[in-house]
């Protein structure tokens, strides 16, 4: 006769590690950083990888100073992914090497400062949906720093990058030392931040409007040349973006883009512009899910087309984004047989044009004080 049977139970608990990469969330996401960024031991110019930490730095790139103080000052200012692509050969193609599926995210490459290679970077950035944090040259005067913005200023790639004057001294890696990290790290940083903390890619990476998601650097110990208020204000009428020391804190005190203001008047605001960048990858992605479905003569295509793309559209006037209201929500999109004759459909090319208005930030807050008699009534 058989004996009983026993049943198949590890009694107790089990722990493991999981050492697997971490997912790199959606490919519509803002937040992501991606660092060009020249080694002292050099790497294949189409090898991008993505750091995780700065632990990670270290332990694969020992004794790359510069990168690991720039690494260690983005996430300790709060950035999320970030990816690096090594300077090798030239800054384009370090930009070209990094994949498009890494979507959308502020591209940094801080020791670029040669007119040239911006521009080049700049451009990059409008065809690739990424936005450029150019960095000026260390020590560069206030006249050096208006005549790199002059040569960046466009009416195309200039509406999605901006130019960082500055460096931040951080903490260094023992007691008492510090690095020089380049504005344009931390700047692309608190962006990465407010996007997740906020889910709001219009709101300002400046300023201490919402603590915790805007421009306060809180490990940052100074700035290396710190500037008066109206030099401040002087290099933002230039289009040139700073930070300031306001109730002993750094914080990013700018927030303008490079645009050509002068036939893009709407375009000034950095935060408009990542919205932009924001709309543009996650309308893509609604678009190729609905790539090859069958446009029938009843619009049903259409209207289910036109009501996927306002979904995302809505969503963002919720939180505040697109200026509007309920009555008029700041945003449209248009699928009718003017942007769609049957012409064009019988070709198979189907077309949706949306007109958004982005929230601008308050870059001026004005106050006037009036004092009275005590006779006298202040309503």
């Amino acid at each position: 006769m058989a004996g009983p049977l026993e049943l198949d139970i590890d009694l107790g608990v089990d722990l493991d590690v999981d050492d697997e990469p971490e997912t790199t969330g959606p490919a519509t996401a803002t937040d992501t950083g991606f660092l060009i960024q020249a080694l002292v031991v050099p790497a294949s110019p189409d090898t991008v990888r993505q750091i995780r930490s700065p632990g990670d730095a270290k332990a694969t790139y020992p004794g790359e100073t510069a990168l690991l103080a720039n690494v260690d000052a983005w996430f300790s200012a709060g950035g999320g992914k970030l990816y690096l692509s090594p300077l090798v050969t030239d800054a384009g193609v370090a930009a070209a090497a990094i994949p498009d599926k890494y979507g959308p995210g502020q591209l940094m490459a801080p020791e670029v400062v040669a007119a040239a290679d911006q521009v080049d970077l700049r451009d990059y950035g409008w065809t690739a949906n990424r936005f450029y944090v150019a960095q000026a040259a260390d020590g560069a005067s206030d006249a050096a720093l208006n005549t790199a913005a002059e040569a960046l200023i466009d009416d195309v790639g200039g509406r999605f990058a901006m130019l960082e004057a500055d460096r931040i001294i951080t903490p260094g890696d023992a007691p008492g030392t510090t690095h020089e990290v380049p504005a344009s790290v931390i700047k692309a940083a608190l962006m990465s931040r407010s996007d997740r903390v906020t889910g709001n890619p219009n709101l300002a990476a400046a300023g201490n409007h919402t603590p915790g998601a805007a421009g306060v650097v809180d490990f940052a110990l100074g700035i290396k040349a710190d500037r008066s208020l109206d030099s401040i204000k002087a290099l933002a009428r230039q289009q040139v973006n700073c930070f300031r020391v306001v109730n002993s804190r750094v914080r990013s005190y700018g927030y303008w883009t490079l645009a050509d203001l002068e036939v893009l008047p709407q375009w000034w605001d950095v935060g408009g512009s990542r919205t932009i960048m924001a709309l543009r990858a996650e309308e893509q992605a609604v678009a190729e899910e609905m790539l090859f479905g069958q446009v029938s003569a009843d619009g049903a295509f259409l209207d289910k087309y036109k009501g996927a793309l306002s979904g995302v559209l809505a969503r963002y006037q919720r939180i505040g984004a697109i200026f509007g209201t309920q009555a008029d929500p700041g945003y449209n999109v248009d699928v009718s047989t003017t942007s769609n004759p049957t012409s064009q459909l019988a070709q198979g090319l189907v077309k949706a044009v949306i007109t958004v208005r982005t929230s601008p930030f308050a870059a001026s807050l004005k106050l006037t004080i009036s004092r009275r008699s005590i006779t006298q009534a202040v309503a």
